[in-house]
């Protein structure tokens, strides 16, 4: 387990009463403890162990944060690192409202090229090029990165290789636009789910699945 590294998540909404905050509290708590057993391997490890430590201080404060009726997104994160055979992680929580971000269908990143000037490769680059000036975007705009990887998302590798070799097969000789468009509404909570799609002209001529 690496330092910082998230062991559970989850939107917290919709409370009533600060009973129902310690109980959602206390499930993402369990989640995290199942992951760090994965993780982990503890040998020897009792049922009634917790292996997720947190301190009072940390659950109080979250649960008086959670309980105001508004949205959050709760994330269990490892304060440090942990090796194999561990059986005590302390954790400590990020809570963070969870806002809308993005509109389904809202252009995030854009590139041009000329895909019969380019290799297969070299557009792929490209393509990636444009991942990460989303994610720059995203996290800017208030999507919560992973804290380990610094990444909100991840796209296939098999479809972004569709796409690259259907594009390639249209033999286009003029410069295509390529956006990257969410599939969804996307929320501080993430993850950012990309669709992409080639323009020539302003029309749409492909679209990733």
């Amino acid at each position: 387990i690496r330092a910082g590294q998230v062991l559970s998540a989850g939107v917290i909404q919709n409370l009533r009463s600060r009973a129902e905050a310690l109980q959602a509290i206390n499930t993402l708590r369990l989640q995290a403890r199942q992951t760090a057993i994965v993780l982990t391997n503890p040998r020897n490890l009792s049922p009634s162990q917790q292996v997720v430590e947190m301190t009072k201080e940390d659950v109080e404060g979250l649960l008086n944060q959670v309980s105001d009726g508004n949205a959050y997104v709760v994330r269990i994160l490892s304060a440090l690192n942990y090796l194999e055979g561990e059986q005590q992680v302390i954790a400590v929580p990020q809570v963070a409202l969870n806002k809308q971000v993005f509109e389904q269908g809202q252009g995030v990143a854009n590139l041009s090229l000329n895909p019969s000037t380019l290799t297969d490769e070299q557009i792929l680059s490209r393509i990636n090029a444009l991942f990460s000036a989303a994610n720059r975007r995203a996290i800017d705009a208030g999507v919560l990165p992973d804290p380990v990887t610094g990444t909100v998302g991840s796209f296939r590798q098999v479809e972004l290789f569709r796409f690259v070799l259907a594009l390639k097969e249209r033999n286009d000789s003029d410069t295509i636009e390529i956006q990257g468009i969410t599939a969804d509404r996307v929320f501080s909570s993430g993850p950012l789910k990309l669709v992409l799609v080639a323009l020539r002209n302003g029309q749409v001529i492909l679209q990733s699945e």
